[in-house]
This record gives C-alpha cells, structure tokens and sequence, in this order.
C-alpha cells in the first residue's frame, strides 16, 4: 500500500511541476508580446504628408594652389651669380630676384610665391630652360573632383562658399573658372561593403533588399575636375586644405517625405507604408530629387496623405 501511495504522490508532484511550467511558459509568452507591442509602437510614428523647401548643394574638398603664374627668365647675356630668394618663399613686386656678375639683377613682376626655380651653376651664362615661376597668391585656386551625375548641374561662373581647414569660422567666396573634360572613374569602396552586407537579407515583406540605395549609397563612377577662385584676404596660403559648396537648386513648395519613409523593394520599385491598416500596407510612388533631409514625391501621395514612418 505505502508503495502505491509513494507513486500516486510522485504523479501528484509530476503533474502540478509540469502546470506550474505551463503556467510560467504562458505568462512568458504574454510578457514578449506586449513588450513586442510597445517597441511597435514607439518605432513607428504617423506623418503628414507636406511640402517643404529643398535645396540641393554639391560639397567638395581640396587644396588650395596659386591660381595663376608669372614665368622669370634668366638672363642669356649675364653671367649667373646668385639667387636671391628660395623656393617656397613669398616676395613683393619689384624684389630683388635674380643676382648678375656685373652688379645687376632680375626683379619680381609680381607679388607672389616662389613655386619654382631652374637656376644655371653659378658662374655660367643661363640657357632657355633656367626659369623661375612666381605663383599670384591674392587670389587662389581651388581645384575639386565632381561626380558624373552632377558635373552638369554647375557651370563656369557659379558661385560657391569656401571654408578653410585653418580656420573654420570665416566663410570665403569663389567662383568657378572651368571644368575638365577628361574624366577620372573611381571605385567607390563603399558600395562594395554596403553589397557585401545587404547580400542574403530579406526587407520586412521577404521579398530580399536592394543592394543600391539611391539616396545614400556611392557607386563606381566617373569624377572630373572643377577649378575655382577666390580673394585672398592674406590669411590664405597656397597648401592649406578646403571644402566648398555650390548650391545646384533651391526649391519651395515640394511636396516631398522624409528620406527614411521611403523603401525600396527588390526589384526598385519605391513604396511607403500606409498609417490606416498595418504596417506591411504599401503605396507606391514614384520619387525625384532628394536632399539630405527630405524625398521630392512626384506621384503617388497628395499633400495631406497620412503615413507611417520608421523611427
């Protein structure tokens, strides 16, 4: 008798273990979702679809250089005795450049810097290749690379604001000479990466996400060389590093949506979600220019509409 009461207490203790598991398991389950519930919530919110100003502006960044040079040739007549200045240094109109033998000496025709020098061995009369170059140092040069897809939205004599590494809070002014018409292609690394990363993944419907984003991603593509210039105030000197921004358009009343509201799928079609029903609900749309901020909507939604934005 004792025996079987000893298995039918080991059952009663089976049982109520295994409903208490039940129990735990349940209240889990319970736990997850509400907490599912309230991430949902917080990381989706509702906008109204509205139309803004949207500038577009290319940024770019080089180094400064003397924008134009004035070539001094040695005498073919004299005999060379010494330089007067050194490469690098910066002179005065009318300084003594060049010493002759016979007390007699070439001056600067300009202000500027010393770039280079060809001088003859001391004591010899100078042939055609014995120059030197002085670089005008009032107004410089700015050379930048520009992206095929935007080299033809600027133009010679646009104008541009310039800000110097050395000292970030003085805003200069240039304005564009010339582009080049031989292109330079670089890969960009980039979008290697962002395809390596994206490869394999899926977008919240299953339907796989695009390795190219438009609004973001860089891609292998053909660059050219812009130049531009600008007035030294005296504090500029030819090396020092700057970035400049040309504005390309400056827009009001675009009806247009954050960047993040728009997705992709993955064959390029570009869609947002609809606010009414549930999250996964789209509407498609064709898309224009776009901005740092914001994605002009060009069909597809009206001013008004009510979206549902990631966050």
């Amino acid at each position: 008798m004792d025996k079987f009461r000893s298995i039918s207490n080991k059952r009663k203790y089976t049982l109520i273990g295994a409903f208490a598991a039940a129990i735990t398991i349940v209240i889990i389950l319970m736990a997850v979702r509400a907490n599912s519930e309230e991430t949902e919530a917080a990381t989706y919110e509702n906008y109204e679809v509205t139309t803004v100003s949207m500038q577009q502006t290319l940024t770019a960044a080089g180094e400064l250089a003397a924008s134009e040079s004035e070539t001094v040739d040695f005498s073919t007549s004299k005999t060379f005795l010494a330089m007067c200045v050194e490469e690098g240094e910066t002179v005065t109109e009318g300084q003594n450049l060049i010493e002759y033998s016979d007390g007699s000496y070439e001056e600067a025709p300009v202000s500027g810097i010393v770039t280079e020098i060809i001088a003859p061995e001391t004591g010899t009369v100078a042939d055609s290749e014995n120059t030197m170059t002085i670089g005008e140092i009032d107004t410089l040069a700015l050379e930048i690379t520009v992206p095929e897809d935007e080299i033809n939205e600027i133009s010679k004599g646009d104008e541009a604001t310039i800000i110097v590494n050395a000292d970030t809070n003085k805003v200069f002014y240039g304005t564009i000479t010339g582009k080049k018409e031989m292109s330079t292609t670089l890969i960009s690394e980039k979008a290697s990466e962002e395809t390596t990363e994206t490869e394999g993944k899926t977008d919240e419907t299953g339907e796989g996400s695009r390795a190219e984003d438009p609004f973001g991603s860089e891609s292998s593509t053909a660059y050219y060389t812009v130049s531009l210039k600008l007035k030294n105030d005296g504090s500029l000197k030819t090396g020092m590093s700057a970035s400049c921004t040309i504005t390309i358009s400056d827009r009001s009343d675009v009806l247009a949506v954050p960047v993040e509201a728009v997705k992709f799928t993955s064959k390029g079609n570009a869609y947002v979600l609809a606010a009414e029903d549930s999250d996964t609900e789209r509407i498609y749309v064709t898309t224009g220019e776009s901005d740092a901020e914001n994605v002009e909507i060009t069909d597809g939604l009206e001013e008004g509409d009510i979206i549902r934005i990631e966050r």
